[in-house]
């Protein structure tokens, strides 16, 4: 069952805010090399979180389906920003 979704807009905001600071504190200076890592290990992780998941949660509109795409989106744009800072 997924987690309770936020009414409102800006408490999704808030929490997502809370948790790139955390994730920023956590990561600190840490090598590429070492972040690229743990990038990997996490998606590992939530793949299979994911396959365990029934198939109807992974329809546009469901929570999961919502949430995992933006997830997706998110690090994207994290990892360019990595890569656009590395060269």
């Amino acid at each position: 069952m997924p987690p309770a979704e936020f009414t409102e807009p800006k408490q999704q905001t808030m929490m997502n805010d809370a948790i790139n600071a955390a994730m920023v504190a956590l990561i600190g200076e840490q090598p590429i090399d070492i972040l690229c890592d743990l990038l990997r290990q996490t998606y590992q992780r939530n793949v299979e979180l994911l396959r365990s998941l029934d198939d109807t949660f992974f329809q546009p509109g469901k929570y999961v389906y919502e949430r995992t795409k933006a997830i997706i989106e998110h690090c994207q744009e994290h990892m360019q920003q990595l890569q656009d800072n590395r060269i």
